[in-house]
């Protein structure tokens, strides 16, 4: 059973895009955050999305996110959001 899983439910812009998911927190807590905070931003930056091919979108963005965890910048920010968030995991 996961326990940190969040339903969201986001607006994307005026023109009616929501999206709606569950985040399960696979990656744990910070990584469903991450991911709620920074969809919609870089969605809308999206060319795919301005051109209102959304499935396109979807993989485009999904791919930055992946692409972002992995990178240092991205440690840093779960980092953070995990201190926010008052998450702990064991030393590898």
């Amino acid at each position: 059973e996961e326990k940190h899983g969040r339903l969201y439910y986001i607006q994307v812009n005026a023109d009616g895009v929501y999206i709606f998911g569950v985040l399960d927190g696979h990656g744990g807590p910070e990584v469903a955050r991450y991911v709620a905070d920074n969809l919609p931003i870089l969605l809308k930056e999206d060319s795919f999305f301005k051109s209102k091919n959304y499935s396109k979108a979807l993989s485009s963005v999904f791919r930055k996110i992946d692409d972002a965890l992995e990178s240092a910048k991205g440690e840093e920010e779960l980092q953070i959001i995990s201190k926010r968030l008052g998450v702990t995991h064991p030393q590898k």
